[in-house]
Protein backbone atom coordinates (compact mmCIF):
# COMPACT_ATOMS: atom_id res chain seq x y z
CA UNK A 1 0.00 0.00 0.00
CA UNK A 2 2.87 2.37 0.78
CA UNK A 3 4.35 2.03 -2.70
CA UNK A 4 0.98 2.79 -4.24
CA UNK A 5 0.56 5.87 -2.07
CA UNK A 6 4.05 7.11 -2.96
CA UNK A 7 3.40 6.71 -6.69
CA UNK A 8 -0.10 8.16 -6.54
CA UNK A 9 0.90 11.11 -4.37
CA UNK A 10 3.23 12.54 -7.00
CA UNK A 11 0.32 14.00 -8.96
CA UNK A 12 -2.49 13.83 -6.41
CA UNK A 13 -4.21 16.56 -4.46
CA UNK A 14 -4.38 16.57 -0.69
CA UNK A 15 -8.13 15.92 -0.83
CA UNK A 16 -7.55 12.73 -2.81
CA UNK A 17 -4.78 11.54 -0.47
CA UNK A 18 -6.67 11.94 2.81
CA UNK A 19 -8.98 8.91 2.29
CA UNK A 20 -5.98 6.75 1.40
CA UNK A 21 -4.06 7.81 4.51
CA UNK A 22 -7.16 7.15 6.64
CA UNK A 23 -7.53 3.67 5.15
CA UNK A 24 -3.86 2.80 5.64
CA UNK A 25 -3.84 4.12 9.23
CA UNK A 26 -6.95 2.06 10.03
CA UNK A 27 -5.47 -1.13 8.58
CA UNK A 28 -2.16 -0.61 10.38
CA UNK A 29 -3.86 0.03 13.72
CA UNK A 30 -6.16 -2.98 13.42
CA UNK A 31 -3.29 -5.24 12.41
CA UNK A 32 -1.01 -3.93 15.18
CA UNK A 33 -3.76 -4.69 17.69
CA UNK A 34 -4.07 -8.27 16.47
CA UNK A 35 -7.05 -8.04 14.11
CA UNK A 36 -6.31 -10.41 11.25
CA UNK A 37 -9.23 -9.29 9.12
CA UNK A 38 -10.55 -12.84 9.03
CA UNK A 39 -14.33 -12.82 9.33
CA UNK A 40 -15.27 -16.47 9.17
CA UNK A 41 -16.99 -18.56 11.80
CA UNK A 42 -14.06 -18.17 14.19
CA UNK A 43 -12.60 -14.83 15.25
CA UNK A 44 -8.89 -15.02 14.59
CA UNK A 45 -6.65 -12.71 16.62
CA UNK A 46 -2.85 -12.64 16.84
CA UNK A 47 -0.39 -11.25 19.32
CA UNK A 48 2.69 -9.38 18.11
CA UNK A 49 6.03 -8.78 19.77
CA UNK A 50 6.01 -5.39 21.52
CA UNK A 51 8.75 -4.05 19.21
CA UNK A 52 6.74 -4.86 16.09
CA UNK A 53 3.60 -3.32 17.52
CA UNK A 54 5.45 -0.10 18.38
CA UNK A 55 6.86 0.18 14.84
CA UNK A 56 3.36 -0.29 13.38
CA UNK A 57 1.86 2.27 15.75
CA UNK A 58 4.56 4.75 14.72
CA UNK A 59 3.57 4.26 11.05
CA UNK A 60 -0.07 4.90 11.87
CA UNK A 61 0.90 7.95 13.90
CA UNK A 62 2.79 9.35 10.89
CA UNK A 63 -0.27 8.90 8.66
CA UNK A 64 -2.49 10.58 11.23
CA UNK A 65 0.00 13.44 11.56
CA UNK A 66 -0.21 14.01 7.81
CA UNK A 67 -4.00 14.19 8.06
CA UNK A 68 -3.82 16.42 11.12
CA UNK A 69 -1.71 18.88 9.13
CA UNK A 70 -4.46 19.00 6.48
CA UNK A 71 -7.62 18.93 8.61
CA UNK A 72 -8.99 21.92 6.71
CA UNK A 73 -9.23 19.68 3.63
CA UNK A 74 -11.23 16.97 5.43
CA UNK A 75 -14.93 16.36 5.14
CA UNK A 76 -17.07 15.88 8.25
CA UNK A 77 -16.98 12.11 7.73
CA UNK A 78 -13.20 12.15 7.38
CA UNK A 79 -12.89 14.21 10.57
CA UNK A 80 -15.03 11.65 12.35
CA UNK A 81 -12.81 8.81 11.06
CA UNK A 82 -9.68 10.74 12.00
CA UNK A 83 -10.88 11.26 15.58
CA UNK A 84 -11.85 7.60 15.88
CA UNK A 85 -8.40 6.51 14.69
CA UNK A 86 -6.66 8.93 17.07
CA UNK A 87 -8.61 7.30 19.90
CA UNK A 88 -7.61 3.80 18.77
CA UNK A 89 -3.99 4.92 18.57
CA UNK A 90 -4.07 6.38 22.09
CA UNK A 91 -5.68 3.22 23.46
CA UNK A 92 -3.07 1.06 21.71
CA UNK A 93 -0.06 2.62 23.41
Amino acid sequence: MSTGINEFSKDATTQSLIPIYLKRARSILLEANGDTGYSGEVVLKVTHKPEYKQVQLKKAEEDLSYIENHLSNCSQEQLKDFNELKGILQNSK
